[in-house]
């Protein structure tokens, strides 16, 4: 994870020259870290479809995961669902 800076640079700069402790508690409370752009999902190109609703899930009631409506057997234990 890469920190970045999120205040604001004027605000910072006139503190540094008024008065430099609370200069540096501005700069260290608004110094955060940050996701790199690269794992944030990119949006839809134009046009695009939506993406597929969810599938309603249910609970297998041998081993307690979530399973879809339409499987009759768990895949997880084997259990039958129905």
């Amino acid at each position: 994870m890469a920190k970045e800076f999120t205040g604001s640079w004027v605000v910072f700069i006139i503190l540094l020259i008024l008065c430099w402790p609370a200069a540096l508690i501005y700069f260290f409370v608004k110094y955060e870290e940050r996701a790199p752009q690269y794992y944030q999902q990119p949006p839809p190109p134009p046009g695009a479809a939506p993406p597929p609703p969810p599938q309603q899930q249910r609970t297998c009631m041998g081993c307690g995961q979530q399973i879809p409506v339409s499987f009759n057997n768990c895949p997880h234990c084997g259990k039958n669902v129905q």
